[in-house]
């Protein structure tokens, strides 16, 4: 993560509602103070977060490849599975409220790599960043403590942004489908190109779940992958370990079912965000439209990412607020 600190506390606390029992956060140089957030949690007495300096390289993406290889490396004897995520990814299962019940009954023991598949959406009209922060505080002993503080209270995306491109895995309304499918086809025609219809289509897998103790020097790249063109890294180089295209060689992989297991990828928490996407990574051709593009053409740049309603994540929204609302300061 880097600067992601308006959306971390609920990050890891919603993970820690479906059953994840540790979340270890790498950090890519942020300078919004995430650095106190393992103390932050020790304070109120919640001993599963833990901080990490993200292992430096000038590229990137290697970066992420390292962060992983990394807590591989430490954090393996600790755990059955791990998964790398980013701050603005959202793991559950439709079907099972606990992860751990998920693993132990949909996944078969011989699996040893689970690739898991995400579903973005969009920004939901939301113009502003949340506004969380943390602090050093000394108090009048002069003890020094860590306070996360919010001038609008709780702010959880996860009660905001309930939208998430259209398929058939939550079993919407016949003509709600129908309606968004001819929305996705005039956006194809309109475009002459792959829109963002194409979202976890075409076999199309995010990210993977790894069984920690037997992924010995293994990591997969960051971002998506085709299920029939994916290949392994070695920890912290490029080089491919031997999967040709259309095989899972051992490791032994597996896919998730997305109507048990499912990843909710939000593009931009809000318009502030698509900025700063921009100004990071430069999404278009032209690094000038990126830059050109105000909140107009935004919206209607990623509309498609907003049209459909899904509520399945509000289940979770009454006990992450309770969760959340704990760790805030007055």
């Amino acid at each position: 993560m880097k600067n992601e600190l308006p959306y971390l506390v609920e990050w890891i606390e919603f993970h820690k509602v479906v059953g994840f029992s540790h979340l270890v956060i790498y950090d890519d140089g942020s300078q919004d103070n995430a650095a106190l957030i393992e103390r932050l949690y020790k304070q109120h007495g919640r001993d599963y977060v833990s901080y990490e300096a993200n292992v430096w390289h000038d590229d990137a993406r290697l970066r992420r490849i390292n962060a992983g290889g990394e807590c591989l490396k430490k954090y393996k004897h600790l755990a059955d599975w791990i998964i790398h995520l980013d701050i603005d990814e959202f793991t559950w299962s439709p079907k099972y409220s606990n992860l751990r019940d998920y693993f132990q009954t949909e996944v078969p023991s011989h699996t040893h790599i689970l690739y898991v598949g995400a579903t973005r959406f969009g920004w939901e009209h939301m113009r502003h960043r949340h506004t969380y922060s943390l602090q050093e505080v000394k108090d009048s002993g002069g003890n020094v403590s860590v306070k996360l503080t919010n001038p609008h209270g709780v702010q959880l995306v996860t009660q905001t942004h309930f939208h998430r491109a259209p398929d058939k895995r939550f079993t919407e309304p016949e003509e709600l489908l129908k309606e968004s499918n001819e929305k996705c086809a005039r956006w194809k025609k309109q475009v002459g190109r792959l829109s963002p219809c194409m979202n976890d289509a075409d076999e199309i897998y995010g990210k993977t779940f790894i069984r920690a103790a037997y992924a010995e020097g293994l990591w997969t790249h960051g971002g998506s992958v085709k299920l029939e063109d994916f290949s392994w890294h070695q920890i912290g180089d490029g080089r491919h370990i031997g999967d040709e295209p259309g095989s899972c060689a051992p490791p032994i992989c597996d896919r998730s079912d997305p109507a048990t297991l499912h990843i909710y990828h939000f593009r931009s928490p809000s318009l502030d965000d698509d900025i700063k996407k921009n100004q990071d990574w430069h999404w278009n051709a032209n690094p000038e439209e990126d830059f050109a593009m105000d909140g107009e053409v935004y919206d209607k740049a990623t509309w498609f990412f907003n049209i459909i309603w899904d509520a399945s994540l509000l289940r979770f929204g009454d006990a992450l607020r309770e969760r959340v609302a704990l760790l805030l300061s007055p």
